[in-house]
């Protein structure tokens, strides 16, 4: 082979002939780790390390240069597998994001504990949608923007009060990595409970000119907002996710959140957890 003749005669240049069979037999390992780590086979990187480690086994009555060289040898090659997992890892996760947002919804102080409106816990799902955020090139958060005065406060507590402390995200939201927050909820006579009723912006507009054909929706709350946000996107086409560490509902009933869950997967919707985007 023309790889195998360079790196023999770069290897063997100060090396007694008799040793040249030796270096042969490591260019070959060279060769077959290349070949095993081009196939992204995360099982092989182990395979490798054994095959490795036998070999040296075998090399103790070696001189300690030719030993050396083994050494060396084992080291590149575990290095290059390593090199090799790491960035197909990274592309796998970048290719099946390419094309797919990360929608956060209504993550504010009104909707967290201590809030107008609080959800239980609503808190605790701040860390997965933050880490998750990192994996995506487009990242949209919707907030709830309601005038002092509204037919939607017949039904529900004063929240979110645009230009107050309730209606800001959560602090521990990483807005560092929101791309877009989009408003909802501001006439007088609307609900805005699915971020495609955001009156800054058509969402669905804007997603589509964006070229996005996946959205993972996560937030506040499962039984209400999140619920109308994932309906209103598998009826605009759009390949839907829920995260499920990444949401918590209302419950004015216990089982509203399950129910709801139950009505978004009937609907189309595909269930998985932060665990399954950042690994």
């Amino acid at each position: 082979m023309y790889t195998q003749s360079i790196i023999t005669k770069r290897y063997t240049t100060d090396i007694k002939p008799n040793t040249i069979k030796e270096v042969k037999k490591h260019v070959n390992m060279y060769i077959l780790t290349l070949l095993f780590v081009i196939f992204n086979r995360t099982q092989h990187i182990i395979l490798i390390f054994k095959i490795t480690y036998t070999y040296l086994k075998k090399q103790k009555t070696m001189r300690f240069g030719r030993l050396k060289f083994s050494v060396l040898t084992a080291i590149f090659a575990l290095l290059i597998a390593g090199l090799f997992a790491c960035n197909s890892k990274q592309n796998q996760t970048e290719n099946k994001l390419k094309e797919s947002a990360l929608l956060i919804i209504d993550v504010q102080n009104d909707f967290c504990p201590g809030g107008a409106l609080a959800v239980k816990e609503g808190d605790k799902i701040i860390p997965a949608i933050n880490k998750m955020a990192k994996e995506f090139n487009l990242v949209i958060a919707s907030k709830d923007w309601h005038q002092d005065s509204t037919v939607h406060f017949e039904k529900w507590p004063v929240h979110c009060v645009r230009g107050t402390k309730g209606a800001e995200l959560h602090k521990d939201i990483d807005t560092t990595l929101i791309d877009k927050i989009i408003l909802k909820g501001t006439e007088n006579s609307d609900d805005g409970y699915s971020a495609f009723e955001a009156t800054s912006i058509n969402l669905k507009d804007f997603l589509n000119e964006s070229k996005i054909k996946t959205v993972y929706v996560t937030g506040l709350a499962t039984d209400y907002c999140v619920k109308r946000t994932v309906l209103d996107a598998l009826r605009y086409g759009f390949v839907t996710y829920i995260v499920t560490d990444a949401i918590k509902g209302v419950n004015i009933d216990p089982t509203d959140s399950e129910t709801a869950i139950k009505e978004m997967t009937e609907a189309g919707c595909k269930v998985i957890s932060s665990e399954d985007i950042v690994k």
